[in-house]
């Protein structure tokens, strides 16, 4: 299958177009406003893998000027072949990872305490880094202890910088900004 161009009053009448024809997983290649409206140029997202670029055409042997070459048509052969190289990336990244992961897959407490921060939100270069401090009695200890919990906690809170003295940051005068996720406590009102 290759690239279809699809056009429209407005973007939702051209989007519906596109769901009704290449289904949900559509890929846009590209779009743009014309005249008569707006212009997008999909296809259907498993299509990607069975694409073909049309080969290099052979320069003709007399010195005649070549054909000029549909714009549209070259830059979607240019996207396709951009997205086929960041599949072929993105695939090789996945399996190194792979690889790394089932090479330092700890067991017993090493591997409760991973899930655990994995679980919790935390990065996998944090995890490694601190499990890798895990001192040797602790590994040996059954799942149900409490003692590798309570080493992790006292690791998390070594590394939080703290005021030593909130009450007295509260007393100044000025400004506080709360900075955290997007839209995180935006209906909230701090006096």
């Amino acid at each position: 299958m290759s690239v279809r161009r699809f056009v429209g009053a407005n973007s939702r009448d051209v989007m519906r177009q596109v769901r009704e024809t290449l289904g949900e997983d559509a890929l846009i290649v590209a779009n743009r406003r014309t005249e008569g409206g707006v212009e997008i140029l999909a296809m259907a997202d498993e299509a990607i893998d069975h694409f073909e670029p049309s080969p290099e055409p052979t320069p003709p042997e007399s010195p005649a000027s070549p054909p000029a070459q549909d714009p549209m048509q070259a830059m979607s052969e240019r996207l396709l072949r951009e997205m086929q190289d960041m599949r072929a990336l993105l695939a090789t990244n996945q399996s190194a990872n792979a690889a790394v992961s089932r090479q330092v897959t700890p067991t017993g407490t090493a591997a409760r305490l991973r899930q655990l921060l994995w679980n919790v939100g935390f990065s996998s270069e944090l995890a490694d880094e601190l499990l890798v401090g895990l001192p040797e009695p602790l590994t040996a200890l059954s799942g149900d202890s409490e003692a590798p919990l309570q080493w992790l906690r006292q690791q998390l809170m070594e590394r939080l910088c703290v005021l030593s003295d909130e009450p007295s940051f509260f007393d100044q005068t000025g400004i506080v900004a709360l900075v955290g996720a997007n839209r995180g406590g935006e209906n909230h009102h701090y006096r």
